[in-house]
């Protein structure tokens, strides 16, 4: 009888401590998994922020009409001014004056690209082509079957530009980030905005019919 008293005491002192141990361990799991949460959040608001960056930055250079940053959308839809013997130094120059972007809501995905809501403003594209081809048959015409070279429409063009007002146009769409293999953020699909830079415009579309 003393024994089992002693064992039942032993037990009585014991459980006490078991489960204070045990009510720790949960509250420790609890708070665990409440940090790893806000890590996740820090992470994902880290990525979105980058990404954000990145294409501010792109976007940013397309309104200094930085050639080379143009080209590299444009050349992903097939288009080059060249085509209407005029150089991209002349269009890209005219056809970003006023250009304007807005950055919206940015989304982390689960393979962890970045979509972001973007929302631009540029020249009336129906009109800049309009314009390219007017100015390349003016030079054809002055040129009275010389050939025709790069750059000679650039004159013509700018006289274009100057003497009429200017229409512009604004086109939404999602722009998804990815990282390259050096770790920097860049646009995914380049003909998708460079099409969309160009209101729709995708010469890859007419040569493939």
């Amino acid at each position: 009888m003393e024994e089992l008293n002693s064992r039942n005491a032993e037990h009585i002192i014991i459980s006490p401590w078991s489960r204070l141990v045990r009510s720790a361990g949960m509250a420790l799991l609890v708070l665990t998994g409440l940090v790893c949460l806000a890590g996740l959040s820090g992470c994902s608001s880290m990525k979105a922020q980058a990404a954000l960056d990145a294409l501010d930055t792109s976007l940013a250079a397309l309104q200094e009409k930085d050639v080379q940053e143009a080209q590299k959308y444009f050349s992903a839809v097939w288009f080059d001014p060249q085509d209407f013997s005029a150089t991209p130094e002349a269009f890209i120059s005219l056809y970003f004056e006023g250009f304007e972007y807005s950055l919206g809501n940015a989304t982390v995905n689960k393979d962890g690209t970045v979509a972001i809501e973007l929302t631009i403003t540029t020249r009336n594209i129906s009109e800049a082509l309009w314009d390219l081809r007017n100015a390349m048959d003016e030079t054809i015409d002055a040129l009275q079957g010389r050939p025709i070279r790069i750059g000679d429409t650039d004159l013509i063009l700018y006289r274009i530009y100057a003497e009429k007002p200017w229409a512009y146009r604004s086109m939404s769409c999602v722009v998804t980030m990815q990282k390259d293999a050096s770790g920097t953020w860049v646009v995914e699909d380049k003909g998708m905005l460079g099409a969309v830079l160009l209101q729709g415009y995708d010469p890859r579309q007419m040569m493939s019919m």
